[in-house]
């Protein structure tokens, strides 16, 4: 009997340190593969950690921006701005509702580059189009930033469909760069139609799922399931972790539907809708006659023949400053050389463009909605001299004062 518990114990005890060894081989592999994590981090400041607070999954248009969030965001290795956003998921301060009778609201709709994701508020296109505006005293205009970063057209679209129509706007906004149509690939899955065909909503599979993924969740968490459901998970038919599913599956270009149906939500809204490509610099280096995809001057001439196929008149609304920016963005340093996106100075130069074709595809931005006068802005000092046909007494209009 001795023998026997003897055998056992020393059975039990080997088992014992075979579980042990097992643990401790499973600690080192868990530490060395978040090791490896943290070194395939890169080592300059990324966005991923504030889009990772700021965007989450939507039931109803994929994405959506985080409401009433203040953070700080960097924007440098030694720099960081305050991140604050409204109830209603828009950049920047509150915003009134119902909308003042007074007010010629202008609401903004874009991805990373007009949200401004690594730059101050104040740097901003739609802060720069509001100063611009409010310098020519027309204090009636409102600019709200209602960028999405990682939306595309489908997405800025069903995002204006199911909230945001609510902040009544007179003017719908749409800085596009052309690489945001390759986001709307993964939307596809998950969109629905109303009963005329339209897009109506798009559920992110993570907005149903967060409380059954547990193995997302679990390979979140330890970096050996990470690595194991990557390297074992496609033989025994497992789905990737969430840290995969985001990718884009296709780098063609989206369809360009999502502008079309926009176009014609606002004008069954009774507002007016307008279209602007954002400059990039890599895009700027492009030859005209490539692919539309990464050609801004295709791109835009594509618009125009999309729009005149369905029988609609394009010439104000469509604003393309490409060319300009091409004689002078390198120039003048108005892109980030890590990005190519623009800098502040070059999202000042844009916002001008911008409120130039605006004051010129939409002249009632002058007046404000209840036809009050908005007050004029005085002449610049000299300026009677300088120009002999203007009389001494007359003040320049607010669209002189803008397009100065």
């Amino acid at each position: 009997i001795v023998i026997m518990i003897r055998s056992i114990l020393r059975t039990l005890s080997r088992f014992l340190m075979a579980i042990a060894l097992f643990a401790l081989v499973l600690c080192a592999a868990e530490v060395y593969l978040r090791w490896e994590r943290i070194k395939q981090q890169p080592t300059t400041i990324s966005d991923a950690a504030s889009v990772e607070k700021l965007v989450l999954p939507s039931s109803t248009s994929w994405i959506e921006v985080s409401e009433l969030v203040d953070f700080d965001m960097p924007v440098s290795l030694n720099e960081t701005t305050r991140l604050r956003t409204t109830e209603f998921g828009t950049r920047g301060s509150r915003i009134s509702v119902p909308k003042p009778e007074s007010t010629f609201r202008v609401l903004c709709l874009g991805s990373s580059r007009l949200f401004g994701l690594g730059q101050k508020e104040e740097e901003t296109i739609t802060t720069q189009l509001q100063n611009l505006f409010q310098e020519a005293q027309l204090m009636h205009v409102e600019f709200v930033n209602a960028g999405c970063p990682g939306a595309g057209p489908m997405a800025n679209y069903l995002r204006l469909r199911t909230k945001l129509i609510s902040l009544q706007p007179n003017l719908i906004l749409y800085c596009v760069s052309i690489d945001d149509l390759n986001h709307d690939s993964e939307i596809r899955g998950g969109l629905s139609l109303d009963q005329q065909g339209i897009p109506a909503y798009a559920t992110h599979p993570a907005s149903r799922e967060q409380a059954s993924d547990e193995l997302s969740r679990l390979c979140e968490e330890f970096a050996v399931a990470d690595w194991l459901t990557a390297r074992v998970g496609p033989m025994i038919g497992l789905k990737e972790s969430n840290s995969q599913s985001g990718q884009s599956t296709t780098e063609q270009p989206g369809s360009l539907s999502p502008l079309l149906d926009m176009q014609k939500f606002c004008a069954a809204n009774h507002c007016q809708f307008m279209i602007s490509i954002i400059p990039d610099a890599w895009e700027q280096k492009q030859k005209t006659g490539v692919d539309h995809s990464r050609n801004p001057v295709a791109f835009e001439r594509g618009l125009h023949e999309f729009f005149a196929e369905h029988k609609i008149q394009s010439t104000s609304l469509v604003h393309n400053p490409s060319l300009l920016f091409q004689q002078n963005g390198q120039e003048q340093g108005l892109y980030e050389e890590r990005t190519g996106n623009l800098n502040s100075t070059g999202n000042a130069m844009y916002a001008r463009t911008i409120a130039k074709s605006m004051v010129d595809f939409f002249p009632s931005i002058l007046q404000s909605p209840v036809g009050q006068q908005p007050p004029l802005l005085s002449p610049s000092p000299g300026e009677s001299s300088r120009n002999e046909t203007v009389p001494i007494n007359r003040q320049p209009e607010p669209r002189e004062s803008i397009l100065r």
